[in-house]
């Protein structure tokens, strides 16, 4: 991530917004940039390469990553009502519409193509970069 493409806004927009489309309300996106950071610290220090390490699935480990995420912003919300949020960010991070290319990505790799340099893409995201890319 921040190499090739990037999120779209930011995760705490995005976290926000799924959020009041599920009727938790009072969280802002600040915070919850705050919150995704201070989350992401955590979670990478006990269960690196997304949980991998540990045999969790990445499913778990984002599910965790949404939870500490809301907790740490100050929300109040239960992992259960978090649930139906953290179900409609993981589908929408695992697709490419949330995510976007920086602009001179796409010129710089038809340049390397057409000079005949064969290109691969060598990644520790997580399992959902297939269905971005």
């Amino acid at each position: 991530t921040n190499t090739l493409f990037h999120v779209k806004g930011s995760v705490g927009d995005r976290y926000a917004i799924a959020a009041h489309q599920h009727g938790i309300l009072g969280v802002n996106s600040g915070d919850l940039n705050k919150g995704f950071a201070s989350a992401w610290k955590s979670m990478w220090q006990h269960y690196p390469n997304f949980g991998s390490n540990q045999s969790m699935a990445a499913y778990t480990w984002w599910q965790m990553i949404v939870f500490k995420t809301f907790q740490s912003s100050g929300c109040a919300a239960t992992e259960t009502e978090l649930q139906p949020v953290f179900e409609k960010l993981y589908c929408e991070f695992s697709r490419g519409d949330a995510w976007t290319v920086y602009e001179d990505v796409r010129p710089a790799l038809k340049s390397l193509r057409e000079a005949g340099i064969r290109l691969a893409v060598i990644s520790n995201f997580h399992s959902a970069l297939t269905c971005v890319l």
